[in-house]
Order: C-alpha cells, then sequence, then structure tokens
C-alpha cells in the first residue's frame, strides 16, 4: 500500500476530536482505486455555502473558525501538518458545526526540527515557506488558515494572479490588500497569521491570543 494512503487511514482512525471526520466504516478497493466509507454529513461543505452567499458574517467567521482552530491544533499536538485547508475540505453537520476532512495530504512526524518539504495543496492557499519549497512545518496550516478567513469575509482570495506562477509569486512578494470594511480585530488577527517568516507568524495560541474571537 503507498505510503500516502497507509498515512491517511491512519490519521482518519486515530484524530478522534468532534470537528475532525475521523469516522471510517469500512475501506475497500478496486483496480487503481482506493474507496473510503466515512460518515455522511447533511450540511454539505463551505465551498458551496460560499458560493451561494459570496461571503460570511463576521459572526459565522467566528464560529467556523474557533472549531476548525481546535481541529488543527489537534492535528498539531499529534505531529501532523494537513497541508490542504481550503473550503472543500470543511464540511457542514446539520447543525452546522465543521468537520475537517480529507487527509490525502497530510504529513505525519512533523515539528520545529524535522519538516517537510513536498510542494502540495491548493496553490492559492499555500504558505510562502511551501511555495518556495524550503521547508516546512504545521505553521504552513496557519497561513492556509488567514487565507480561508480572508475568504470567507471576502468573497475573494488575498492572493490570486492571472496563473499559477503569478500567483505563487504574489504570495513570495505581494503587498496584501486590506479591505477597510473588515473590523479592526479581524485586519489585526489576518495581519498576524500572513506573516511571511513562519517563526513570526501566529499559530497554535490563536484563539486566546486574538481579540477577533472574544
Amino acid at each position: 500500500m503507498p505510503y500516502f494512503i497507509s498515512s491517511m487511514l491512519h490519521i482518519c482512525c486515530c484524530t478522534k476530536l468532534i470537528h475532525i471526520l475521523w469516522l471510517l466504516f469500512t475501506a475497500f478497493q478496486t483496480e487503481g482505486k482506493l474507496y473510503l466509507i466515512l460518515d455522511f454529513l447533511r450540511g454539505g461543505d463551505v465551498f458551496t455555502r460560499l458560493s451561494k452567499e459570496v461571503m460570511f458574517t463576521e459572526e459565522d467567521v467566528k464560529f467556523y473558525l474557533a472549531e476548525l482552530a481546535l481541529a488543527l491544533d489537534h492535528l498539531h499536538s499529534l505531529g501532523i501538518v494537513y497541508r490542504d485547508l481550503k473550503p472543500e475540505n470543511i464540511l457542514l453537520d446539520e447543525a452546522g458545526h465543521i468537520k475537517l476532512t480529507d487527509f490525502g495530504l497530510s504529513k505525519e512526524s512533523v515539528d520545529q526540527e524535522k519538516k517537510a518539504y513536498s510542494f502540495c495543496g491548493t496553490v492559492e492557499y499555500m504558505a510562502p515557506e511551501v511555495v518556495n519549497r524550503r521547508g516546512h512545518n504545521q505553521s504552513a496550516d496557519w497561513w492556509s488558515f488567514g487565507v480561508l478567513m480572508f475568504e470567507m469575509l471576502t468573497g475573494t482570495l488575498p492572493f490570486q494572479g492571472k496563473d499559477r506562477n503569478e500567483t505563487m509569486n504574489m504570495i513570495l512578494k505581494a503587498k496584501l490588500g486590506m479591505p477597510q470594511f473588515l473590523s479592526p480585530e479581524a485586519q489585526s488577527l489576518l495581519r498576524m497569521l500572513f506573516k511571511r517568516n513562519p517563526s513570526n507568524r501566529l499559530g497554535k495560541l490563536i484563539l486566546p491570543a486574538s481579540v477577533f474571537f472574544e
């Protein structure tokens, strides 16, 4: 079995947290394909809701991000970097609570000393250190968290060029255009998340450290 499949199965079975879709009922394989049967969530995904509503209220964003931060904190505490944070991978249950899913790009046994170097993920959500292939750890997820927050609040992506290369160049060099209709608390948190130096980026203390969640 390829490493990424066995790793994904291990993560699905071991990350038992309310905001992570982990309940694996069964798995089966056909020629060339592996199927995982997971819990069914009737609320759809954040991407579909965002496509319909364009942007969310700040209160909704606080709710989603607070739950997402708990999910990321849990993964990171296990030495896992998620690496594919985007609206399509955040599902909603009937009550509107989030479930993080799709661990196909996740990497285990990552920390400050042992970094990952794969170029992977969806470009618009990639952290600078993923784009430049200089090694990344859990801090890369918090950059992606910032991209998701910006998108939920504004209906647009913070760094998006005409093509893949221009987008990557913007992630590495472009100044963030901060919409003035965002609250001071939201702007402050976004600036702390969009630090190009991962050592300066806000991370696991995000909930108690940011007034945005008060």
